[in-house]
């Protein structure tokens, strides 16, 4: 099992734990990319989706096993995994049964950087995405490792 492999089974189990209603998401899905996206975004070989939030042409985000990429209002963002940091993501409990979209905040390179997302239940999947890479990964990184050495 390669190195995405491994986080996309293990992120997604952290997300799918914590998640609830996943049925009932207008916006968000996980485990692929939205079909709107999949024919002009390319990620790298070995590279998987985790998260994929489509509300427009120029307003969408793929979080996967290596980065976030993203368009907010023709504003392009893109981070690597390595250097995500801290989250503002708002209000994300609105209305569960009237999802809208909503803007997390970070500093990335010096810099106010934002994607948004679907709050309400889907709000759930960015933020376990995060919580994976802050909490979860630098562990199961080390697992991963003596898991793989010859």
């Amino acid at each position: 099992m390669t190195e995405s492999q491994f986080i996309r089974k293990r992120c997604l189990e952290v997300i799918r734990k914590a998640a609830m209603n996943e049925s009932s998401w207008e916006m968000t899905i996980l485990d692929a990319i939205h079909s709107s996206l999949s024919k002009r975004l390319k990620i790298k070989e070995g590279e998987y989706p985790i998260i994929s939030f489509f509300a427009g042409d120029r307003d969408w985000t793929i979080y996967t096993t290596r980065r976030l990429i993203g368009e907010s209002d023709g504003v392009s963002l893109e981070i690597e995994s390595e250097d995500f940091a801290s989250w503002d993501y708002g209000n994300f409990k609105q209305d569960l049964d009237s999802p809208r979209v909503i803007e997390a905040v970070t500093q990335h390179k010096g810099r106010k950087a934002g994607i948004r997302y679907e709050s309400g239940y889907a709000s759930m999947a960015p933020i376990y995405y995060f919580r994976f890479w802050k909490i979860k990964w630098p562990v199961w990184k080390k697992t991963y490792e003596l898991g793989n050495t010859a």
